[in-house]
């Protein structure tokens, strides 16, 4: 099935993007359920590119505290907004949604191709990419708790850094 074809057989392509991965390629219905399944939730259309496309994201999921995804950023670079759980990137006709182009997708996904972890602290939203650039969400850090050192006669020596991070 081609793009052209889609339309017609009321299915569409959409770029989605989730928290912690990178984006894909998804054919789904070209219905209002469909979009309300794939953001979980009551959708909300915007506008923020030149190109003819829209962001489809959940209308309510700073409220219900989803998970922050991707910092969105100006035209100067500074971050504007953050997106919070998965949206998609669909594209546009003059008065409907349609498959995004394959040249839109591609470039949304090298926009949108790094993870981030984005943390809200003081006030200030802390944004910094997922390292191991492949989508997936890097391994925890092993228990920082207590480590084991040697000393100068080669014995081990534990130590609680619990009173150290204070």
């Amino acid at each position: 099935m081609n793009y052209d074809d889609e339309k017609e057989s009321g299915q569409m392509k959409v770029l989605v993007v989730e928290p912690l991965k990178e984006p894909y390629i998804k054919t789904i219905s070209d219905d209002l359920k469909s979009l309300q399944n794939e953001v979980g939730g009551s959708i909300e259309a915007i506008f923020p590119f030149q190109d003819p496309v829209a962001v489809i994201l959940n209308s309510e999921g700073k409220l219900n505290g989803l998970m922050p995804n991707r910092g969105f950023y100006n035209s100067e670079g500074r971050l504007a907004d953050v997106f919070v759980g998965t949206f998609l990137i669909i594209g546009l006709t003059e008065d409907d949604f349609d498959s995004i182009s394959e040249e839109l997708a591609e470039k949304y996904t090298e926009e949108y191709k790094n993870p981030e972890r984005i943390i809200y602290i003081n006030g200030k939203y802390v944004i910094a990419p997922v390292s191991d650039g492949k989508g997936k969400e890097p391994e925890t850090q092993p228990d920082k708790s207590t480590s084991s050192r040697k000393m100068k006669d080669g014995k081990s020596a534990k130590r609680n850094r619990s009173y150290e991070e204070r």
